[in-house]
Order: structure tokens, then sequence, then C-alpha cells
């Protein structure tokens, strides 16, 4: 791809420059071109500049970076962890010759931020500060009423405005898609459902779709709940109010509502390895994704905790959704339960932002289910960016589990969240505008059919009814054999004359 005048620069480029053992980024940014232009293809976007050369050096490199591209934490520190002495030395030069530029106190700022290393140089002379990343280029902390302003760096005169801290700051990069985001298309899709003059039709769907929502989150893991487990649920999804994200006690809390074996009951956080694998015919685990080191967890969990209830006002709240229940089970803390756990966190952010209206839930675990694929190359986008970069091995001792050697905390706190909220702002409108109009479009239907019904069956206790009415709509307008015995006390003629009238009541009207 690259001609002979060409060279990767910004983040690219370093990676290229130190081999570092990190995932590449989305955008390439190519100098030495004869044009500007650009090329976008299936996985990447490749940027090509003219004049934008500001070195073939690391510093070069951090310089274009800083400038033109969406900052990768990840990256940025294992440059820096690369080649500290060579990155100390550049930064504290720039300085010396451009004491007020604002891309060289960035620079500054990230190399003690992410180092944790100081420099021997005074703090920056009192002059205006910069804010550290380009909110065109990537979502970022931004001011809200009634909230502390951003924090600062007065050594550097720097605004900090990531979306988390040093420990856990995923990269949302700006995309058309993703400032098409916005809390009105949700709350409007709602709107539009919301029946004039009904308001007992849309609390019966929301009641059912709790219930719908509890088991569709637990099969997708692939488990059937007891009748008292979805209650249990049930009533942490609507008590919204309880749940603090910043607090330890609250998802441990949570997860031992949502695991019955006391056995496995979470303490705190997890202390084993813990992967996602299929068995193969040579008996064989095939990996999927590893997870964070137990050692790592609760670095990785005070990190997500410390900006949980900054993000839910002060960046968009589906996209604060989407990194803190992601980010969650990426860091899988516990040993179970940590799917229906990401999925209740959804929930949570949108209640506690008014996304969703009071007493209303979204079915989106039902529509993740419904398009598992979806659901499952969402997670995948994550998994298949690290894993090249994780070294691991069966361990030759007790019960042979995976062990990895690695350092790997940082593929797990930098990783890059952008499809993942996308992904969830489609979900989201999908479960409105599909599930939960197709449930408000069954009762309508249901109700139509229960008033002839009724009447035709008089005297037939109106449980039975529905009993009847439902299986025979679930069932495209008859009542199957296997469902016939459960309906003694009706002749087969009383039947089919019941599926006559009910595929009358349910028909369509004709327009004039």
């Amino acid at each position: 791809m690259l001609r002979d005048t060409e060279r990767y620069t910004g983040q690219r480029g370093l990676i290229d420059r130190y081999r570092l053992p990190v995932p590449k980024p989305y955008q390439f940014s190519i100098v030495g071109a004869r044009a500007r232009k650009t090329e976008v293809s299936a996985t990447n976007i490749y940027n090509w500049y003219r004049d934008q050369d500001y070195g073939d050096t690391g510093i070069g490199d951090l310089h274009f970076a800083l400038r033109w591209e969406p900052i990768d934490l990840a990256i940025v520190k294992a440059a820096f962890r690369a080649d500290w002495d060579f990155f100390a030395s550049a930064i504290t030069e720039w300085l010396e010759k451009q004491p007020t530029s604002a891309f060289a106190r960035r620079a500054w700022f990230l190399l003690e931020f992410l180092t944790d290393r100081v420099l021997p140089m005074p703090d920056s002379a009192p002059i205006n500060y910069v804010s550290l990343l380009d909110s065109n280029l990537q979502i970022t902390l931004e001011p809200a009423p009634n909230c502390s302003p951003l924090n600062r760096s007065p050594r550097h005169r720097i605004e900090i405005n990531l979306i988390g801290n040093r420990d856990f700051c995923p990269l949302i990069r700006r995309t058309p898609e993703i400032n098409d985001i916005n809390t009105r298309a949700a709350q409007e899709a709602i709107i539009d459902l919301m029946p004039e003059g009904d308001e007992d039709l849309f609390r019966r769907a929301v009641s059912y779709l709790y219930t719908k929502e509890t088991r569709a989150s637990y099969e997708i893991e692939s488990e059937k709940p007891s009748d008292n487990k979805i209650l249990r649920f049930i009533d942490a999804l609507r008590q919204h109010n309880d749940f603090d994200f910043s607090s330890t006690k609250s998802y441990i809390e949570i997860q031992n509502t949502i695991i019955s074996n006391p056995d496995f009951r979470a303490k705190h956080w997890r202390t084993e390895q813990v992967y996602i694998g299929e068995s193969t015919v040579r008996l064989q685990d095939r990996i999927h994704c590893i997870f964070p080191k137990p050692g790592d967890i609760p670095q990785l969990m005070d990190g997500l905790q410390a900006h949980g209830a900054i993000l839910l006002v002060q960046i968009n709240p589906i996209i604060a959704a989407a990194v803190l229940s992601f980010g969650f089970v990426f860091i899988h803390p516990f040993m179970d339960g940590n799917g229906r756990l990401h999925r209740f966190l959804i929930h949570q952010a949108l209640a506690k932002t008014k996304v969703t209206p009071e007493g209303i839930i979204f079915p989106i675990s039902a529509t993740m289910l419904r398009k598992r694929a979806n659901y499952d190359a969402a997670l995948e986008s994550f998994s298949k960016r690290i894993m090249p970069f994780i070294e691991w091995g069966w361990s030759s001792v007790g019960d042979g589990s995976i062990l990895v050697t690695n350092e790997t905390i940082d593929l797990y706190r930098y990783f890059d969240a952008t499809d993942l909220c996308i992904y969830l702002n489609a979900t989201i409108l999908e479960s409105i505008r599909v599930d939960l109009k197709e449930e408000l479009d069954f009762l309508r239907t249901f109700d139509s059919a229960f008033r002839v019904i009724d009447e035709y069956l008089d005297g037939l206790p109106q449980q039975t009814v529905r009993s009847l009415i439902r299986c025979i709509l679930q069932n495209n307008g008859q009542l199957s054999k296997n469902k016939r015995a459960h309906f003694p006390e009706l002749s087969d003629a009383r039947i089919a004359r019941a599926e006559e009238l009910i595929a009358a009541a349910t028909r369509p009207s004709e327009g004039v």
C-alpha cells in the first residue's frame, strides 16, 4: 500500500517503529503522499497527508497523533515504556523550545500520567489551559450543569477531559454513527408506541417485558431460571435507584441476587483465571477470549467505578451505558454471573439517566437473543483484537487451568469501545421499535379476541379463556394437537368455532 516516498506516522507509526505489542489503531496515517486523500476499508481508515510530516522519529509520530488522531492510551503508553529515555529527552527539549505549545504540554502530561514518572523540570508558567484530547476526534468528558468542573493539571496547564483515568479509559472515536447517537431517538420511539388513552395496555406490556427480559438474559447464558430467581432479578431491575456504580458492595449484592447456588455467590472479586472456550473433538479447549489476571481486577474495577457516576452525567448516556457495561463484562470480575450483570448494568445506566422512562424497560436482552449473531459479533470485536497479544499456556499441575504469562492489563482498560457503542444504540432502538411494538400489537390482538370468545364461551372461567386464546394465537390461529388435552370441557366443534371467531376478530380492518 505504501509508495517509496511514504511511511506510516502517528500511532500506527509508533507501533511499527517500536514493534509495540498492542492492537493497531483503526486510523492509519501516511505521510509523504503526493496528494491528500482518504480511503475506507472494512476494518480501517487510511489517511494520506502531503504536508503534515513532523519528522521520522518517535516524537514526530507522537506529535502527529496529538494533532490529527483520536488518542489510544494503550499505544502511547506502550511507546513511552519502549523508549522512556528518548521520549523524556525529546519532550523536555520540545518544551524548552516551545514552552507554551499545546501539543508539547499534552505530550508532557501523557508521559507523566501514563508512566507515573516525573520529568526533572519546573511546572508550566501560568498560561491558558488547553484540553488534553480533541473532542472533534473522540468522545471526551464535557462540563455539565450542577457538576464539578473538569479536573485540571496546574503543572502542565492541561484540562483533563478523559472519559476515564489511568486505570480504566476506553477510546470512543468520533464517527458519523457515534455522532448520530442521541437519547431523543429512543424517547421518541416510545412516544410513537404509547397508546392514546390506554395506559393500562402499556402497563401490561411492560409488566410482561420485565419477565421476558429476565428470561432472555438467562437464556443467553444457556440457563433456565426458576420462578423465584426471575422474581428476584425483576425486583433488582426495578430498583435502579438502589444500585451505585461506584460501590463494590452494589456489584457483589447484585451478583448474589442472580446466582441461586450459594457456592457460587461472590464475597469479592474472583481470584482465579477465567476464559471462554469450547471443547474440540480431541477434548481440547479452543479459546475465544481470556479475561484479565485475577491480580489486575481490583485496579481495573477501581478505575471503572471511579468514573461510573461521572460518565452517566457528563457524556451521552447511551455511550456511557456501553462503556460501563461492556467494560465490566470484559473485566469479568466474578466467577459466574458476569454476562447477566453486564446486561443489568445497561438497564441501570439507562434508567438512572432517564433514557428509559420511569416504570418502563426496554427488552434489550430479548433483542440480543433474537439477533444472537450480532451480539456475539459485538463481543468478538473486542476479543479478536486482544487475543493475539495474550501469551498463555496450560498449567502442568492441578486441573490444567490457563496461565497468562505476560502483562495484559492495558488491553482491558484502554480498549476501543466505538463499535460497541454503535451496537448498543442500534439494539436499544430495535428493542423498542420491534420487540416492544410486537408485544403491544399482541395485546391489542389478544384483547380483541378475548371480547368475542368470552361472550361465545360464557360461563367458562376467564383464565381458561385467556389460555385458549393464547394457545390459538401462538400457533397461527389453530389449537395444536399437543394443547388440545388442556381443554377437555370444549368440543371439537366449539374449538373450531372459537378459531373462526378469533380469526375474524383479529383480522386487520380494510381501509375505505
